[in-house]
């Protein structure tokens, strides 16, 4: 197994170590040929062990898919952390009843497959996985496998078994949610301070005129002194001053 790459990461899956008998059982895997094999049923047998929950385990947070292809025994059984956008979706038949084959492309476009396994426990919790979704899954590396692609050319792929995937919120929906909640708070403040300003305004006293001798009004200050004999030399005094 290459040690590169090898995180100790906590994640949300009590992940059971290989058993001896299947590492074992899991080196007879046929890179090329389909699932239909011994190694295939090692690896199922391991995953579904699995507990949701909090585990760590060294667990592959990068994995190099294209290393994966070229030398797929130094990888074989390696627990690997994989994201990507879900193309399509193909429940197995009998004896995997309950496992499900998905074709995804990383962020790169580069496309592989994962046999998920577990999914009515995740459907019965409410999660809902469908063709578009971006996902992320825990799942050791299987082989690879040569697969048949909707323009019916034969195509290889690097292969997972995993378990307890997660839908992963794109970042423009992520965006748009934010703005959804950050527009209506906007224009709500915007108003209030509208408002704001003209209760300050609507609050102050106009100033007002007050007929004196001749003919010419003189406009008094805004605040008098509150005493009235304050008020009476200073209503005299404005009228003096435009004399």
């Amino acid at each position: 197994m290459h040690i590169t790459g090898l995180i100790m990461s906590v994640f949300l899956a009590a992940v059971e170590p290989l058993t001896a008998d299947q590492r074992i059982r899991l080196q007879t895997a046929y890179d090329g040929r389909d699932h239909q094999e011994e190694a295939f049923v090692a690896l199922l047998e391991n995953v579904e062990s699995w507990k949701p929950g909090l585990g760590d385990a060294a667990l592959r947070l990068h994995p190099d898919l294209q290393a994966m292809m070229a030398e797929p025994d130094a990888f074989r059984g390696d627990l690997c952390r994989i994201t990507g956008t879900i193309q399509q979706q193909t429940p197995l038949g009998r004896p995997y009843t309950g496992v499900a084959e998905w074709f995804l492309r990383d962020e790169g476009g580069r496309p592989f497959l994962v046999f998920v396994t577990g999914l009515g426990l995740e459907r019965s919790s409410g999660e809902v996985f469908a063709d578009g979704n971006r996902v992320r899954i825990v799942a050791r590396f299987y082989k690879r496998l040569n697969a048949q692609a909707r323009d019916g050319t034969v195509h290889r792929y690097p292969a997972f078994v995993g378990r307890f995937p997660r839908t992963l919120m794109a970042a423009d929906a992520a965006w748009g949610g934010l703005w959804a909640v950050a527009g209506p708070v906007a224009v709500m403040l915007v108003v209030f301070v509208i408002l704001l300003v003209y209760a300050r305004r609507g609050g102050r006293s106009r100033p007002h005129r007050v007929p004196v001798a001749g003919e010419f009004p003189v406009e008094l200050p805004e605040h008098l002194p509150d005493d009235p004999a304050e008020a009476l030399a200073e209503l005299r005094r404005r009228a003096e001053a435009c004399d």
